[in-house]
């Protein structure tokens, strides 16, 4: 079991034990006066979510509009087209964003088919806490004068950090399958199922997923799943890699082992 203690969405403590799988939970003080409010515990299960938009384009489902304009479309004879129903997207004067899932997701793959009409980004949004905090994976066109370009993105309080960009755009009116996904540590963006680009990340409290276009014509989405990532990574380069294999995630049940450096640079594990 991991446990992990945040401030404001950013992590202060991590461990991992064994020992406690079930319990109360509490809170308390060692000394002096402090008050808590709005205490809430979460009950949380593996993700698993799917949306085709195969309904009534009044019908808002499970999504809500945070910016621009977003509708469910439907076409008047939907036995003729394998995307009779999608969700699309346009940007009026900024960037237009939809969101789906709880604040409390945490570690997830997020995906979709998606179709952009113009050449300006579209993409997919991971751990959206507001407006100013969160992840993002955006992808701008290819045309005449430019090749497009793919970027993973962090929003902190309101300003972008680039973590990762490759180049290549997306062909106007062509679908793509999408996905981003991401850990405690490492954050992966791919296109039909090749790796586009990846970066690390700081750990994160989670949050909602959401599709994302700066298109001001139109962005199409269909065939929307999230579920969870049990994926494990370690590189042994990071800060505090070697103490978590002492009583961390790492165990040990024979022999000798420690994080040595090679003469390339690497750490491994040995």
């Amino acid at each position: 079991n991991c446990f992990r203690v945040y401030a404001d969405h950013r992590l202060l403590l991590t461990a991992h034990d064994e020992t406690y799988s079930e319990g109360l939970v509490g809170y308390g003080v060692t000394e002096g006066d402090i008050s808590f409010e709005k205490v809430l515990m979460q009950p949380v299960q593996p993700i698993v979510f799917n949306d085709d938009f195969m309904r009534l384009e009044a019908e808002t489902g499970d999504w809500e509009r945070v910016s621009g304009s977003w509708q469910v479309k439907s076409l008047r004879n939907p036995l003729r087209s394998a995307n009779a129903f999608t969700y699309l997207g346009r940007s009026t004067g900024g960037p237009a964003l939809s969101l789906t899932g709880k604040w409390f997701w945490d570690e997830y793959r997020f995906g979709a088919a998606v179709q952009g009409t113009g050449s300006r980004a579209v993409g997919l949004i991971a751990c959206y806490q507001d407006r100013n905090n969160y992840l993002l994976f955006e992808w701008t066109g290819r045309n005449q004068k430019e090749a497009g370009v793919r970027r993973l993105i962090r929003l902190r309080d309101g300003k972008r950090q680039v973590l990762s960009e490759s180049r290549g755009g997306y062909r106007p009116g062509q679908w793509y399958s999408v996905s981003l996904s991401y850990n405690d540590k490492d954050l992966k963006a791919s296109i039909d199922g090749v790796v586009a680009c990846s970066g690390a990340i700081e750990p994160t409290s989670g949050g909602r997923a959401g599709l994302y276009t700066e298109d001001g014509k139109v962005a199409y989405f269909d065939d929307v799943w999230c579920e969870s990532n049990r994926d494990v990574s370690v590189d042994f380069r990071a800060a505090g890699e070697l103490g978590k294999t002492r009583g961390g995630e790492w165990q040990e049940f024979g022999g000798n082992w420690a994080v040595v450096a090679e003469g390339s640079g690497k750490s491994v594990f040995e």
